[in-house]
Parts: structure tokens; C-alpha cells; sequence
């Protein structure tokens, strides 16, 4: 029962983690467009 925990909380961090990632690189690139519009 603790493998199968284990395993499932790796795989909720690894979901967690990626989905931040794109997150922030979806709002750096929001913020260069923003950017390059006003200038």
C-alpha cells in the first residue's frame, strides 16, 4: 500500500510540476509579447 501511494504522489508532483513550468513559461512569453506590442 506504500509503494502504491508513493507512486501516486510521484505521479501528482510530476503533473504539478510540469503544469507550473508550462505555466511560467506561458506567462514569460505573454509578457514578451506585451513587450514587443508597446514598443
Amino acid at each position: 500500500m506504500n509503494t502504491v501511494y508513493f507512486f501516486i504522489g510521484l505521479v501528482l508532483f510530476l503533473l504539478f510540476s510540469t503544469t507550473a513550468l508550462f505555466l511560467f513559461l506561458a506567462r514569460d512569453a505573454m509578457e514578451e509579447d506585451h513587450f514587443n506590442d508597446s514598443y
